[in-house]
């Protein structure tokens, strides 16, 4: 499978494709439980690590009401402390959260930052809502490319539920550069809100995410 790789594409290429001198991240949600999938820098990519594992902030809201998230000057906001701190930390001043439907119980948001003083005029709103949508096309291509594969092979159908879920512990952890107590907490905190089983999420995720088998 590719989509990592894709999505790392998308982002890196977002800046140039809108126009914009802004720095993006790609964040994937499956069944509540987000990621950080691809960013265009590190900066940007600590600033979405900060938002999931505080599991609040501009690109969460965006998915959860499916609209665009425009944070016009950081340094005054007073919402999602950990992420606006981590943001401002990192030399950004502005920001946008831009999100897409994938698919039942799957969302992703192109999340863009700006050190100067950007403006998100109805040009580059309308430009990475397109974008975005670009993106969701991807990743639900992807997952379609792995259900046919698991029909074909029964790779997942073959997976015990620990297996898994160890194996989705562990792409959260990379992907989202953080502990085991913490990938095992956006697990679970994603079954119990959505009302579907740890292995539910957790085969999703490894749908999405992984760029290969083992």
């Amino acid at each position: 499978m590719a989509t990592s790789s894709s999505l790392q594409d998308y982002a890196i290429h977002a800046a140039t494709v809108l126009g914009t001198d802004a720095e993006t991240s790609i964040t994937i949600r499956q069944h509540g439980a987000a990621v950080r999938a691809a960013s265009s820098s590190e900066a940007a990519g600590r600033c979405d690590r900060a938002e999931v594992l505080a599991q609040e902030g501009p690109c969460i809201d965006a998915m959860n009401e499916l609209r665009t998230r425009v944070v016009p000057d950081l340094a005054a906001e007073d919402r999602w402390q950990e992420w606006r701190k981590q943001a401002v930390h990192e030399g950004f001043a502005t920001a946008i959260a831009v999100p897409a439907h994938v698919g039942d119980g799957v969302q992703i948001a192109l999340n863009m930052y700006a050190r100067g003083e950007e403006v998100w005029d109805a040009r580059v709103l309308a430009s990475s809502g397109a974008y975005a949508q670009l993106v969701a096309a991807a990743v639900r291509m992807q997952l379609k490319v792995a259900d046919l594969e698991d029909k074909a092979d029964g790779l997942y159908r073959r997976m015990s539920d620990a297996v898994a879920i160890e194996r989705a512990v562990g792409t959260i952890m990379q992907t989202n550069d953080c502990s085991a107590e913490d990938a095992e907490r956006i697990l679970g905190s994603a079954a119990r809100h959505r009302g579907v089983s740890r292995r539910t999420v957790a085969e999703t995720i490894l749908r999405s995410l992984e760029t290969g088998h083992p």
